[in-house]
């Protein structure tokens, strides 16, 4: 009889930590995944943009993370959560906090993994610092600069034009100015600006494989000729930057 008695106790014991537990998987799950977007520790001064807006991001996450969604907050394994995540390669500084009974609290900082607008077939499209394009929407009004014309052809040379013009966004008060880029040859480069309006030949070549300061150099040699310019009201046609320590100016 006792040993009766001992396996009920045993039985209602297993039953009501079975309760419990379901209760608590019960009124525990995720339902709700919140998302902050936190400022960069440093603002960023290129004349750039990210992939994504902060809403695509928020959406982004929230169907990565739907297969989550019902599962036990107590439970949840953030060291999968934040793998998952980090594969994007898009979200810096990854929480995360549960916040019970049903939400899951992901806050984030954006990667800046920029881009440039590639004007080809008569379309826009994003170009990224490696090459990949991405579609767009060509009804929205996009800033400038916009690359034009083809590409070279040879992936190395591409990367490498792409890392130049991706250079001159170290110097925003002259990227300011470029209103469209275009690849001319292996080694020249034809930059166009609005204000005013004129074309600027360099050898980008030369410039993207230096590793002294040639580039800035060349840079604020054209923006000295362009506030010269200005200053006397010359309306200047091309700007040819292509050979060291000289810069012509043509006016027809």
């Amino acid at each position: 009889m006792s040993w009766i008695k001992k396996k009920g106790k045993l039985f209602f014991w297993v039953l009501a930590i079975s309760i419990t537990l379901s209760s608590m998987f019960y009124f525990f799950r995720l339902k709700t995944v919140e998302i902050s977007i936190l400022p960069p520790a440093k603002p960023f001064k290129e004349k750039v943009e990210f992939i994504y807006t902060k809403q695509e991001y928020k959406n982004k996450i929230k169907k990565l993370l739907k297969p989550y969604i019902g599962q036990s907050l107590l439970f949840l394994n953030f060291k999968n959560v934040f793998s998952l995540l980090k594969k994007e390669k898009i979200f810096l500084n990854l929480t995360f906090y549960k916040k019970f009974p049903n939400t899951l609290k992901v806050n984030f900082t954006l990667n800046p993994k920029f881009f440039l607008h590639l004007s080809k077939g008569g379309k826009l499209y994003k170009i990224l610092s490696n090459g990949k394009l991405l579609s767009t929407n060509t009804k929205k009004v996009y800033s400038e600069p916009i690359l034009t014309g083809s590409l070279p052809s040879n992936k190395r040379q591409k990367q490498q034009f792409l890392d130049f013009i991706f250079q001159l966004f170290r110097f925003p008060s002259f990227a300011n100015k470029i209103a469209t880029v275009r690849y001319s040859s292996n080694k020249e480069a034809h930059l166009f600006l609005e204000q005013p309006y004129l074309k600027i030949q360099l050898n980008w070549k030369s410039l993207a494989l230096e590793k002294n300061n040639n580039l800035k150099s060349t840079i604020k040699k054209i923006n000295q000729v362009l506030k010269y310019l200005e200053q006397h009201s010359y309306k200047a046609r091309t700007i040819d930057a292509r050979f060291v320590n000289k810069i012509f100016v043509s006016y027809h």
